[in-house]
Protein backbone atom coordinates (compact mmCIF):
# COMPACT_ATOMS: atom_id res chain seq x y z
CA UNK A 1 0.00 0.00 0.00
CA UNK A 2 1.43 3.35 -1.00
CA UNK A 3 1.05 6.10 1.61
CA UNK A 4 3.39 8.54 -0.11
CA UNK A 5 0.57 11.01 -0.75
CA UNK A 6 -0.55 10.98 2.87
CA UNK A 7 1.69 13.88 3.84
CA UNK A 8 0.47 15.95 0.89
CA UNK A 9 -3.04 16.23 2.29
CA UNK A 10 -2.13 16.28 5.97
CA UNK A 11 -3.16 19.24 8.08
CA UNK A 12 -0.62 21.06 10.19
CA UNK A 13 -0.28 20.19 13.83
CA UNK A 14 0.55 17.35 16.15
CA UNK A 15 -2.83 16.49 17.54
CA UNK A 16 -2.28 12.86 18.49
CA UNK A 17 1.30 13.34 19.58
CA UNK A 18 0.29 16.35 21.66
CA UNK A 19 -2.41 14.38 23.42
CA UNK A 20 -0.02 11.54 24.19
CA UNK A 21 2.65 13.88 25.57
CA UNK A 22 0.35 14.83 28.43
CA UNK A 23 0.75 11.30 29.82
CA UNK A 24 4.14 10.86 31.49
CA UNK A 25 4.52 7.20 30.46
CA UNK A 26 3.72 8.04 26.82
CA UNK A 27 6.15 10.94 26.90
CA UNK A 28 8.95 8.73 28.30
CA UNK A 29 8.24 6.06 25.66
CA UNK A 30 8.23 8.62 22.84
CA UNK A 31 11.49 10.16 24.07
CA UNK A 32 13.18 6.74 24.35
CA UNK A 33 12.15 5.80 20.80
CA UNK A 34 13.48 9.08 19.43
CA UNK A 35 16.78 8.89 21.34
CA UNK A 36 17.35 5.31 20.13
CA UNK A 37 16.55 6.27 16.55
CA UNK A 38 13.48 4.02 16.35
CA UNK A 39 10.75 5.30 14.01
CA UNK A 40 7.25 5.57 15.47
CA UNK A 41 5.71 4.42 12.19
CA UNK A 42 6.59 3.70 8.57
CA UNK A 43 4.94 4.43 5.23
CA UNK A 44 5.61 2.68 1.95
CA UNK A 45 6.21 5.00 -1.01
CA UNK A 46 6.49 4.15 -4.68
CA UNK A 47 9.42 6.54 -5.38
CA UNK A 48 11.60 7.06 -2.32
CA UNK A 49 14.12 9.28 -4.11
CA UNK A 50 11.36 11.54 -5.39
CA UNK A 51 9.61 11.65 -2.01
CA UNK A 52 12.91 12.35 -0.24
CA UNK A 53 13.66 15.32 -2.51
CA UNK A 54 10.08 16.62 -2.31
CA UNK A 55 10.03 16.53 1.50
CA UNK A 56 13.58 17.85 1.86
CA UNK A 57 12.64 20.71 -0.46
CA UNK A 58 9.87 21.60 1.98
CA UNK A 59 12.28 21.76 4.90
CA UNK A 60 11.82 18.27 6.37
CA UNK A 61 14.84 17.28 8.46
CA UNK A 62 15.98 13.76 7.61
CA UNK A 63 18.03 11.80 10.14
CA UNK A 64 18.76 9.12 7.53
CA UNK A 65 18.88 9.66 3.78
CA UNK A 66 17.59 6.91 1.47
CA UNK A 67 19.65 3.83 2.27
CA UNK A 68 19.44 0.33 0.78
CA UNK A 69 18.62 -2.26 3.45
CA UNK A 70 18.25 -5.68 1.88
CA UNK A 71 15.13 -5.75 -0.31
CA UNK A 72 14.03 -2.21 0.64
CA UNK A 73 15.39 1.32 0.59
CA UNK A 74 14.48 3.43 3.59
CA UNK A 75 14.81 6.96 4.92
CA UNK A 76 13.92 8.48 8.29
CA UNK A 77 12.84 12.00 9.21
CA UNK A 78 11.71 13.93 12.28
CA UNK A 79 8.07 15.04 12.32
CA UNK A 80 8.85 18.08 14.57
CA UNK A 81 6.65 16.61 17.33
CA UNK A 82 9.32 14.36 18.82
CA UNK A 83 8.79 11.35 16.56
CA UNK A 84 10.84 9.71 13.85
CA UNK A 85 8.95 8.61 10.73
CA UNK A 86 10.30 6.10 8.23
CA UNK A 87 9.49 5.94 4.55
CA UNK A 88 10.48 2.93 2.50
CA UNK A 89 10.30 1.52 -0.99
CA UNK A 90 10.32 -2.18 -1.80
Amino acid sequence: MDHGGLARGARRGCHLAGALKRQSSAKAYQKALFEQGVPLTAFEVSDIAGEFHRLKGRGVAFTQEPTPAGPVTLAVFSDTCGNLIQIYQQ
